[in-house]
């Protein structure tokens, strides 16, 4: 278990307490050496059609982690309320092989 695994389930509680989503989108930790390497690489990212949040933790703080983590369930809650391809951001799940 993570060092920051409360901290994130305390997330998440509140997330679910405050927004009422209808379902929780399934959660993944990742460690990714390479994606670490890179100062562009990923830091977390929100598959719509399958409702994974994906958080990569490779040499990065908790606090950031956690950061990650509540900008990705935000993501989540857009597309449960149908908001999240309107207007001027685009927020599709994005495949960026640049930032692997």
């Amino acid at each position: 278990m993570f060092k920051f695994q409360r901290h994130a389930n305390d997330l998440t509680d509140f997330y679910q307490k405050r927004y009422k989503v209808n379902q929780m989108p399934q959660i993944v930790f990742k460690d990714d050496e390479e994606n670490s390497k890179n100062v562009l690489g990923r830091t977390g990212q929100y598959d719509p059609h399958q409702q994974i949040v994906t958080i990569f933790t490779t040499g990065r703080h908790g606090k950031d982690i956690l950061r990650s983590l509540a900008h990705e369930l935000i993501h989540h809650l857009q597309n449960e309320r149908g908001r999240q391809n309107k207007g001027k951001i685009n927020y599709e799940y994005q495949t960026n092989k640049t930032a692997a």
